[in-house]
């Protein structure tokens, strides 16, 4: 893709499409890996041979319940009218996914930053302003009615495109409707497993805009036709499922058996997420 040098990028834009910290590194412990920022200190001198010979990876031994909590609670359970940030990093990272996401850590190494495939099977640029997106033929939503589990689609992402453009508080980094300098001009369905992006310039920074936790999370057309309310209920792809919420209080997920990402993956079989303001109490 073309360098970004013909316009200018707002700080807020260039750390928002980059924001893989501390929710990515929680959710990447969740699915069994496990992401460092900094660099191992040498081992005592008595150990320091024992330590030289090599890595055995520990295998993960799956179940459990892992629990975490947050600082702010959820205003709504819909991801696109509650505030940015405000407990969002948690909970749409285990229920939700986007069409691309960044590697995680794994094996003790630390992520990458490279950008990989999440509800996409596959993305190509067959010209500098188009990116075109292959859907999973497995990423499949809720089980209960009206979702009844089946695949997301096309129609799914365009809609989510819409709903983020309208009314997510992240819309000025990747609308250009929005905000001149940000680049997409708008999603359309190619076919019902193809997506195609269209762009305003030629810009290294969509895909990880596209990427970035504060980017189009994927939600059902029943929800966003009122079939359901979006508000009380949380139906998307990711990793786990929302089972209950508690507002002040916090909530229980559960493993999804129908990620696109398993059957082993994630290894907890629950998330117990608790708020709780006092991070000192935390």
């Amino acid at each position: 893709m073309a360098t970004f040098g013909r316009y200018s990028i707002s700080r807020r834009r260039l750390l928002s499409t980059a924001a893989t910290g501390g929710v990515g590194v929680m959710a990447a412990a969740l699915i069994g890996c496990a992401s460092t920022a900094s660099k191992p200190t040498a081992p005592p001198a008595a150990t320091a041979a024992a330590a030289s010979g090599p890595a055995q990876a520990k295998q993960p031994k799956p179940g459990g319940i892992m629990k975490t909590s947050i600082t702010a609670d959820l205003e709504t359970l819909d991801r696109y009218k509650g505030s940015a940030g405000r407990g969002w990093g948690t909970a749409t990272n285990l229920v939700g996914s986007r069409l691309l996401r960044f590697e995680s850590g794994q094996d003790g190494k630390p992520a990458s930053g490279k950008i990989v495939v999440d509800m996409a099977q596959s993305w190509e640029q067959p010209d500098a302003q188009t990116l075109v997106f292959k859907l999973r033929s497995n990423a499949k939503f809720d089980a209960r009615p009206p979702t009844n589990g089946r695949v997301a689609n096309a129609d799914d992402v365009v809609e989510s495109w819409k709903r983020f453009e309208n009314e997510a508080a992240e819309r000025p980094n990747l609308s250009n409707k929005v905000n001149k300098q940000a680049p997409i001009l708008g999603f359309e369905a190619v076919d019902p497993m193809t997506v195609r992006v269209k762009l305003a310039f030629p810009d290294a920074l969509a895909l990880s805009g596209i990427a970035g936790t504060g980017s189009i999370w994927i939600q059902p057309v029943e929800g966003m036709k009122g079939q359901f309310d979006q508000t009380k209920e949380m139906r998307m792809t990711g990793p786990f499922y929302l089972d209950q919420w508690r507002y002040g209080v916090g909530g229980t997920f559960k493993k999804n058996p129908n990620w696109f990402g398993g059957p082993a993956k994630p290894y907890v079989d629950q998330v117990n997420v608790a708020v709780i303001p006092d991070i000192a109490q935390a």
